[in-house]
């Protein structure tokens, strides 16, 4: 059975994020090989992963490696970071549905109203 999981803000490939917020990390590669891997440790292949926005700072072939090495079905809510790519960008490398649009919750995390339904 799957799971619906949500989670924001991983910055792949960010490397001032690492002392904007004090993350644990010696350099972006260690922080994407660490957020890769903590990632696939809980999330299963058949789960859902809303991404509620600014996923990577990194090109396409990289985001697409990336994307390509995470569980799951990836659904990503567009923040602030994510705006500068287009649609086609984001589908391209390998996410399962953008959403441009905020999500609706109805009292479970199991109902969900948006535009990714």
């Amino acid at each position: 059975m799957s799971r619906t999981f949500f989670i924001s803000d991983h910055h792949f490939g960010h490397k001032p994020i690492i002392d904007f917020e004090s993350r644990p990390f010696a350099d972006v590669e260690e922080m994407t090989t660490t957020m890769i891997s903590k990632w696939n440790a809980v999330v299963k292949k058949e789960d859902h992963v809303f991404h509620l926005g600014d996923f990577s700072f990194l090109n396409k072939e990289k985001t697409r490696d990336i994307v390509s090495q995470l569980h799951g079905y990836k659904f990503l809510i567009l923040g602030n970071h994510d705006r500068g790519r287009s649609r086609s960008w984001w589908l391209d490398v390998g996410l399962t549905k953008l959403v441009n649009t905020p999500l609706f919750i109805k009292t479970s995390f199991s109902y969900l109203m948006s535009l990714c339904i």
